[in-house]
């Protein structure tokens, strides 16, 4: 992996008293000009703590990479780099159904990006406010993929957001083409608070089915 990737690593607080255990992982995206801390300050890690030791949750692993300017590649070192490196260096569950991938506004963009590109890695795609996307992409993603590498797919966005059109339309493609989905309309603005204050909800369905 590059040597100048910069990324937090969550583990659940059980990590290292379960030594035999291995565990699923989640990928999470940040938005324009934030970096590898932006979950952090969200509140995800205080969130896992809390919610795995209450049992409302299973244990996973949260990898947080930062996305290296606009013209990064992020996508392919996120699939091809930091997915391999994660498994040789954690004990992971290095299997598609127990990766998940996700991100709020620019992050968001790049999760789509990185499951179209590589469905048999991820088996669940968050996008929480999502920012720009090629909606003709999107289409001839979904008209090609093979029904056994749809992923579970969850779809978010504030009242308040400018750009909720855009995911109002994912969700309207979703339908259309029959493929099932989750869609939340929820109080707020394209902003940290309206994340932070949705964070559980996110965690909870990342880890559902685990």
């Amino acid at each position: 992996m590059q040597d100048n990737v910069m990324m937090r690593v969550y583990l659940p607080p059980c990590y290292k008293d379960m030594s035999e255990e291995r565990f699923p992982v989640i990928y999470l995206a940040h938005g324009m000009f934030q970096d590898e801390s932006a979950w952090t300050d969200l509140g995800a890690p205080t969130a896992a703590d809390a919610m795995i030791a209450d049992n409302q949750l299973p244990p996973f692993i949260m990898v947080m990479p930062a996305e290296e300017g606009l013209t990064s590649p992020f996508g392919y070192v996120l699939a091809n780099e930091i997915v391999p490196y994660i498994d040789s260096h954690y004990r992971t569950i290095a299997d598609r159904r127990y990766r998940a991938v996700g991100g709020f506004s620019r992050g968001a963009s790049w999760a789509m990006h990185v499951v179209s590109r590589n469905p048999s890695t991820f088996s669940k795609l968050a996008m929480h406010s999502i920012g720009d996307y090629d909606p003709d992409d999107f289409k001839n993603w979904i008209k090609k993929l093979p029904p056994e590498l749809i992923p579970d797919i969850y779809i978010d966005v504030g009242d308040k957001d400018m750009s909720r059109a855009k995911s109002e339309w994912l969700d309207i493609t979703l339908t259309q083409s029959r493929i099932v989905h989750e869609f939340h309309l929820n109080e707020g603005d394209h902003n940290r608070a309206y994340w932070a204050a949705n964070v559980r909800d996110y965690l909870r369905w990342y880890s559902a089915n685990w």
